[in-house]
């Protein structure tokens, strides 16, 4: 594979947004959005690159709950997914209870959440979207269904919060376990 502190050649793509509810939106195990990252951006990419379908689709916090979602509806797509802190609680653990076909081949999906991340019944702007239940235990079922469903799952427990840095600490160790 490649050592410590290498990486194979790698093309990424960031999609970023600029008002949060947007976000609100689209994150939310949107289905339109899946299909957009599965039928349009995945071609478009390949398009532009030599490495075909060799996509690790990864999301932080909400997009971290896309991510996983997107993976789910597309696992022929995205046969590895990177899921920082996904906001698993969203819609009472709607997606939780979706996962439940044993999945292809083995798609591999490192999730993680930190250990500081435990606020219950929360409520986030600008939408009004109720966390009730925390981030640590909501990620800690949603790893558990994914398992179950035959996903190769490798769950992180960082010492942190909900924080970028943590994220960017654990990314090189998660990218070399997915690739």
């Amino acid at each position: 594979m490649f050592s410590e502190g290498e990486a194979p050649a790698t093309t990424c793509v960031y999609l970023s947004y600029g008002e949060s509810i947007d976000r609100h939106i689209d994150f939310a195990c949107n289905e339109e959005f899946a299909t957009f990252l599965a039928k349009e951006l995945c071609p478009w990419i390949d398009s532009l690159t030599e490495r075909k379908n060799d996509f690790v689709l990864c999301g932080l916090s909400l997009s971290g709950l896309a991510a996983a979602f997107a993976a789910h509806r597309y696992p022929q797509e995205f046969r590895r997914t990177l899921c920082q802190s996904p906001s698993a609680w969203w819609n009472d653990e709607w997606l939780i209870g979706q996962i439940q076909d044993p999945a292809l081949d083995r798609p591999k999906c490192w999730i993680s959440v930190g250990d500081r991340e435990t606020e219950e019944n929360v409520t986030h702007d600008p939408t009004g979207m109720i966390q009730k239940t925390s981030q640590v235990s909501s990620v800690r079922r949603l790893a558990l269904a994914m398992g179950y469903s035959g996903i190769d799952v490798r769950e992180n427990l960082f010492s942190g919060g909900h924080d970028p840095a943590c994220w960017a600490a654990e990314l090189p160790s998660a990218l070399r376990w997915l690739l």
